[in-house]
Order: structure tokens, then C-alpha cells, then sequence
């Protein structure tokens, strides 16, 4: 019998890879902002919501959560393509957490366009 000398890769923290180039680019955008003192801070992807009926398993995980003076928001970053299923969360945890107030970034070339949902 063999023995496999093998092992597996430990695993890489999701908040380092876990960005696209666009998510870089948003979190670069709110550092700027952050620094500036126009928000009080943000984590990527740190909050999962459950959308749909008590014992659904639909989840929502917004890309960033950004806190500031008076508010705790939610931002969702997309380039230019939305799929549907990703709209229709987004629509769904707003109307269902109405506690946060949630926002749609897309990036163009003109630059962000960030508009409330």
C-alpha cells in the first residue's frame, strides 16, 4: 500500500482573491472616499442575506458594505453586464432589509454611475 506524500493547498482567504478587477477598482474608489472622511469604513462581501420564504435557501451576498455617519448601504458592483438573476436578488433584499439602503455601481467608461435601488 501507498501512501499519497500529496497534500492538499490551504486555503486562500476569499478577501484577497475573492475581487474582480471591477470589485478592485470599486474598493480603491472607496478607500479614496474613506480616507477622505466621507465614509467611516467598508468590508467586501462581509454580509449574507437570505431572500425568499423563512426556510429558503436563496442567499444574497452585496459586494461591499459601506457605513457612514448616519447609514449602513450596500453596494453591488457590475460592469457593464447585469445578468437577471443578479438584478432580481438585488430588487428582493432591498424590499425584504429595508434597514440598509442599497446601491447599484456600474462602471462605464465615462466612469461610475452609482444609483440607488
Amino acid at each position: 500500500m501507498t501512501t499519497s506524500t500529496r497534500t492538499r493547498p490551504s486555503p486562500i482567504p476569499r478577501r484577497t482573491t475573492g475581487q474582480n478587477r471591477t470589485e478592485r477598482e470599486y474598493a480603491t474608489r472607496l478607500e479614496v472616499l474613506r480616507r477622505s472622511g466621507e465614509l467611516l469604513s467598508w468590508e467586501f462581501e462581509s454580509v449574507k442575506l437570505r431572500i425568499g420564504p423563512p426556510r429558503s435557501r436563496c442567499w444574497y451576498s452585496p459586494d461591499f458594505l459601506v457605513v457612514t455617519e448616519s447609514e449602513i448601504q450596500l453596494h453591488e458592483v457590475k460592469g457593464t453586464y447585469c445578468r437577471d438573476d443578479a438584478r432580481v436578488k438585488l430588487l428582493s433584499a432591498a424590499r425584504e432589509y429595508p434597514c440598509f439602503r442599497f446601491y447599484l455601481c456600474v462602471k462605464s467608461r465615462e466612469g461610475w454611475k452609482v444609483s440607488e435601488v
